[in-house]
């Protein structure tokens, strides 16, 4: 059967059992706390130093060296041997019995935290120190932040400044590649007004296509013009050709001379008659009115001619003189052969014309297609050149802002000077600590005690070790 729980005989172990429990209890705090007494005092002091991304008056700007990106080698450079050592003999300066430095570094190494954490538009580094006293605590965040600030500070003053020297760079190559692009339009511009004339207009693309087309049109329909002048002018010397075979160069004339003064005007308009019938019939065919009527007065003037001279030989007495018609064929002869010369002369020019055009037509498009390519290049450039210097004058602001010294960017965030309260040791978590483990320790002997204990003190004891009934008790009289 199953012993009930009973209470009172655990109070009764506890008090028979009280020394074992209590002594723990109350020496070990004792002893914590004196321990805690003479412990040296350790501080915590933690800082944050906030980088803002950009500069109030840099919001929105194109900026090259974005802090985001320069900032990321900081703690690096603060955890390095060389910076700590540096920043160690500052220190060993107002506290020397830090040292030695071997100490002072291996100490920051063992109880200096640095880590950083970014953010939308900022970069927080956290500095955290264990050390005593409180003072020299707060000198080391102290150093610690102002290196970071100093080291930032000159982490972005190079990258400012080596990417205004990359800008600065790229200005030059885009403007020597701008004035590359004009000597290369004004020499293609050059052979173009050359070929075309001054008075062509080399600037626009349309208007030169027009240009060459009118200018060629207007050849073309001048050396038709010419062509048909000149064709005109042999077929009218070619009919006064076959009219000088035709007349004779000397004439008989009566000696009254006015028979002959008849013939020869006579003879003079039938001349003429048939130039204009020979140039005629290269226009029109024979049915042609017009060719009909001159024809018709050539029969005419033939029987004139005719019967004048028979008149002259009856009536006249004959003498023989230069036939006034004949000279008069021939000056016209020679008349025509003079514009026949000057339209050939012409003729030739305008066909040297059209030749050129026509040659110039061809190589329109690909002069059109290297005066837009030069276009679209300039246009490019002018763009990105306008994108650099944007980008330039922001640096430059930027610079003057971080060599100004008061930009704001860095923000040191310190809960105090010093530390107040030390975080080692605690006396409360001591106390706490040390109750519990002494009410541990006291429990542990006083079972121990119990354990090893074979007293018979109860009728309980008896029956338990004997397996016996009791018969009777004694009681326990006071002496």
């Amino acid at each position: 059967m199953k012993e009930a729980f009973d209470l009172t005989e655990y109070w009764r172990f506890v008090r028979r059992r009280k020394a074992f429990l209590l002594l723990p209890v109350l020496l070990l705090p004792l002893m914590t706390l004196l321990g805690a007494m003479v412990m040296p005092r350790i501080y915590l002091l933690k800082a944050q130093v906030i980088v803002r991304e950009e500069q109030e008056p840099l919001e929105g700007m194109a900026v090259e060296a974005r802090i985001t990106q320069q900032l990321g080698g900081i703690v690096t450079i603060i955890r390095s041997p060389s910076s700590q050592t540096q920043i160690a003999r500052q220190l060993l300066k107002e506290w020397p019995e830090k040292g030695p430095l071997i100490r002072l570094l291996e100490d920051f190494q063992d109880h200096l935290l640095i880590r950083e954490k970014r953010e939308e538009r900022e970069v927080v580094i956290e500095i955290a120190y264990l050390g005593t006293p409180q003072e020299y605590v707060a000198a080391v965040v102290n150093a610690f932040a102002d290196a970071i600030v100093e080291q930032g500070t000159q982490l972005i003053r190079a990258a400012l400044q080596q990417s205004i020297e990359f800008v600065e760079e790229q200005l030059r190559q885009y403007q020597k590649k701008l004035r590359q692009l004009d000597e290369e339009e004004q020499q293609l511009k050059t052979q173009m007004a050359e070929q075309l004339g001054e008075e062509a207009p080399i600037s626009s693309l349309e208007g030169l296509r027009q240009f060459v087309s009118r200018q060629l049109a207007q050849d073309e329909a001048e050396l038709r013009r010419l062509r048909l002048e000149l064709m005109a002018a042999r077929s009218q010397k070619a009919a006064l050709e076959a009219q000088l075979e035709r007349l004779e160069p000397v004439i008989e004339e009566v000696t009254t001379g006015r028979a002959n003064l008849a013939v020869a005007n006579i003879e003079g308009q039938l001349a003429e008659t048939r130039a204009e019938l020979a140039a005629q019939l290269k226009l029109y065919t024979e049915k042609h009115p017009r060719i009909i009527e001159l024809q018709a007065k050539i029969e005419e003037l033939e029987k004139q001619l005719e019967e004048t001279r028979r008149q002259t030989e009856e009536t006249g007495e004959r003498k023989t003189t230069p036939n006034p018609a004949y000279v008069e064929v021939q000056d016209k002869i020679r008349a025509a052969e003079g514009q026949i010369a000057y339209l050939s002369t012409q003729e030739a020019q305008v066909r040297s014309s059209v030749e050129k055009w026509r040659r110039i037509v061809p190589q329109l498009p690909a002069f059109e297609q290297q005066l837009k390519r030069i276009t679209e290049e300039r246009t490019a450039y002018q763009e990105r050149y306008s994108t650099l210097l944007d980008r330039h004058l922001a640096l430059t602001i930027n610079q003057q802002f971080e060599e100004s010294r008061d930009t704001g960017r860095f923000q040191v965030h310190r809960p105090g000077n010093v530390p107040r309260r030390p975080v080692s040791p605690n006396p409360k978590k001591l106390a706490v600590f040390s109750l519990l483990g002494g009410l541990v320790i006291g429990v542990s002997f006083a079972l121990l005690a119990e354990y090893f204990d074979h007293s018979v003190r109860t009728t309980e004891d008896l029956h338990r070790y004997l397996d016996a009934e009791v018969l009777a008790v004694l009681p326990r009289l006071p002496l």
